[in-house]
């Protein structure tokens, strides 16, 4: 099964909660997302790192899972 998020409040909801509901949901799919959210993601890092509740190395490691079987498309605003 396929899923495509052009938002990525879902990804940072995955990733504050810490949950493996999460972690499976988005390793055992194939999820696709826009290349902007690496963008989001080093924007909201603070606020990800103070709402989680996973310690720096679960967190690393949790992010590494997920981002592991993301596919990152690129964003092409109209050319």
């Amino acid at each position: 099964m396929q899923v495509i998020s052009d938002d990525a409040n879902i990804i940072f909801s995955a990733l504050i909660s810490g949950k493996s509901l999460y972690k499976r949901l988005l390793t055992d799919f194939e999820v696709y997302s826009l290349d902007y959210i690496f963008i989001e993601l080093a924007e909201h890092q603070p606020t990800i790192l103070a709402k989680t509740k996973l310690d720096i190395t679960q967190l690393s490691n949790y992010v590494l899972a997920v981002f592991s079987n993301l596919k990152v498309l690129p964003f092409l605003d109209s050319l």
